[in-house]
């Protein structure tokens, strides 16, 4: 992310280019390039819809991101209510 920051490349374009890039290799060799797992590579074995998968894999990350958000937003809610604890 800080390599599009510097580019002037939004993150939708990133996740655009990352998928466009995947799906073309998954059609080229239908075998991953390593053994590892990557939610992408799975995607990308389940449906060629470039839209399906960018807004899951952008709704994977956001998940992540907005449960974190709500955790700390509650825990100093409860700390600023009940200081002693």
């Amino acid at each position: 992310m800080e390599k599009a920051a510097r580019e002037g490349v939004s993150q939708e374009e990133m996740v655009q280019e990352t998928v466009q890039d995947e799906t073309t290799q998954e059609k080229a060799s239908r075998q991953p390039k390593s053994k590892r797992y990557y939610f992408l590579h799975e995607m990308v074995k389940q449906t060629t819809d470039k839209k399906k998968i960018r807004e899951e894999t952008t709704n994977l990350l956001l998940a992540g991101r907005d449960t974190t958000a709500g955790l700390l937003s509650n825990m100093l809610f409860e700390l600023a209510r009940r200081p002693e604890i």
